[in-house]
């Protein structure tokens, strides 16, 4: 998250407050939070990878990406 100018509040936001939520095909645990927000450099997207089991979430990797039609 440092890598990427991110905090744990962006990360917890970017999942509670997802535009999108998909699950993975292969692990029915896994899923990917996209999030758009917009930054001083234009619309970007926030992609939270997360796996929830019983009442904890665990974070596998954030993306936060101006390629906004790609990934959204």
């Amino acid at each position: 998250m440092n890598e990427r100018g991110l905090t744990r509040n962006d990360v917890v936001e970017g999942i509670e407050s997802a535009g999108k939520t998909d699950s993975s095909i292969r692990e029915m645990t896994r899923f990917i939070a996209k999030k758009l927000h917009k930054t001083s450099t234009g619309q970007r997207v926030l992609l939270v990878i997360f796996e929830r089991n019983r009442n904890e979430i665990l974070v596998v990797t954030v993306i936060d990406s101006s390629k906004v039609q790609k990934y959204y």
